[in-house]
């Protein structure tokens, strides 16, 4: 694992009030892709109340600023589940973490082992682009991100024998939603963090995705904090998916959003969903103790 900082952006602040982190899709953003007014104004609200505002996501930069205007209203974002941090303000990367080449093959060696297709994706800056390995030609999922991707997608007909660095290796198991390949590959996988999520395309098929083991939205929100000097008493996360868990667990205060699977609705407090502007409503229930 190789990590590069960029340390001439990053000074200690004490004069934030708290930090607020935010998952994207499902979340802050609703059914359509789009951020409600309400949404955007409370944005607005926290960074003129001295807070700091992060949005956490799984996409990388390329794919997010497909999604939304490169001056959207916040401070950092966390992309690629935590491999990467970008600041909003400065546009600038302020860090990047790297799987090496050994950390790439036992992954992918797990995976060829499971018969699973997987994709590797290059390092930071350039981790739209990926190769991927398919032994399954019916894997759909699978397949419609490689032609969503056509431009930044390469096939390996063979296995290298020597694999590239990368920012992560991704595996999608279209239509499953039987989790248990995800408990026996984190355990066959130490020294890794391996995500499950529920995959954006087509909102069923399962995507597992192996990070080294620093890499994660919490850990990333930790090092931020730090970072600004804020404690994790004044702490807020909102999510809506698996690969916010740890997130929401590392915050001092979460919610997940009503459109959150049962699971997680079970472990967190809900708020309603992500086309009522549930980022606003978490937020409204948390900010009043920063205003007394």
């Amino acid at each position: 694992m190789e990590e590069i900082i960029s340390t001439d952006v990053i000074n200690n602040h004490t004069d934030y009030r708290g930090l607020v982190i935010t998952d994207l899709d499902g979340t802050l953003l609703d059914s359509n892709s789009n951020i409600k007014t309400e949404d955007y104004n409370t944005l607005l609200h926290l960074e003129q109340n001295g807070f700091l505002r992060v949005i956490a996501t799984g996409r990388n930069l390329y794919s997010l600023f497909n999604r939304i205007d490169p001056g959207f209203p916040v401070d950092y974002i966390i992309f690629s589940s935590g491999a990467g941090i970008w600041d909003q303000k400065n546009k600038r990367y302020i860090r990047m973490i790297t799987m090496e080449s050994d950390e790439v093959q036992k992954a992918a060696s797990l995976f060829c082992e499971f018969s699973l297709d997987f994709a590797v994706h290059h390092p930071i800056p350039d981790n739209h682009h990926f190769s991927y390995y398919l032994q399954k030609d019916k894997n759909e999922d699978f397949i419609r991100r490689v032609q969503h991707y056509r431009d930044f997608a390469s096939r390996w007909e063979n296995l290298p024998s020597i694999y590239p660095r990368a920012s992560q290796v991704l595996t999608i198991i279209t239509g499953n939603r039987d989790n248990s390949i995800y408990y026996d590959i984190r355990m066959k996988l130490p020294g890794f963090t391996v995500i499950r999520t529920t995959s954006p395309m087509d909102h069923t098929s399962l995507w597992i995705e192996t990070f080294p083991q620093n890499v994660s939205k919490g850990q990333a929100s930790a090092w931020l904090a730090s970072r600004f000097g804020v404690n994790r008493e004044n702490t807020l996360a909102i999510g809506n998916d698996y690969n916010d868990t740890d997130l929401l667990s590392w915050a001092k205060t979460a919610y997940v959003v009503s459109n959150a699977p049962d699971e997680l609705k079970k472990m967190f407090p809900s708020v309603v969903s992500h086309n009522e502007c549930g980022f606003s409503a978490a937020v409204n229930k948390w900010f009043p103790a920063f205003t007394k």
